[in-house]
């Protein structure tokens, strides 16, 4: 998996709050 920057630091948070899982297949 490659960072893409802006959407990596979104999906950190995201999975910070315990959507990591919704976003996974993103």
């Amino acid at each position: 998996m490659a960072p893409s920057n802006a959407r990596v630091s979104v999906w950190c948070k995201l999975s910070r709050r315990g959507n990591s899982r919704k976003h996974l297949v993103a």
